[in-house]
């Protein structure tokens, strides 16, 4: 799974961009996800996963806590998805098709900061939304 951060070139930018995996890293975003959603671990470095791959100099930590922060860039290049665990849960739901056979579309994981409250983050196989 690739992880790369646009900050231009679309009207939806900038955004967070997840693509290029399969369904095995489809499955293995999904279990992180809801080990934050049923606090098993507070924070997860994504961007440290043996499935990931960094595009460029950047870095995300998905974080549960007891508030909503969306996704922010921490500093150049840093990244956190600050999410409370029902919203870790509602993630976990959206990535689950990426899960299955197929090989299309995209999602938008985190509709709430498409509202002006973060970044977006995009799932998408091929990149295209």
């Amino acid at each position: 799974m690739k992880v790369e951060y646009l900050p231009d070139g679309s009207p939806d930018c900038p955004l967070v961009r997840l693509y290029g995996f399969t369904t095995d890293d489809a499955i293995s975003l999904h279990r992180v996800c809801c080990l934050l959603a049923e606090g098993a671990t507070a924070q997860i470095v994504l961007t440290d996963q043996d499935w990931v791959e960094a595009v460029g100099d950047v870095s995300v930590v998905l974080r549960a806590e007891n508030r909503e922060g969306g996704m922010s860039e921490s500093g150049p290049g840093e990244f956190s998805w600050v999410l409370n665990a029902s919203s870790w849960g509602r993630v976990a739901g959206l990535v689950e098709p990426f899960a299955q056979q197929h090989r299309g579309g995209f999602q938008w994981l985190d509709d709430a900061t498409r509202a002006g409250d973060g970044l977006p983050v995009l799932m998408s196989f091929t990149g295209q939304w």
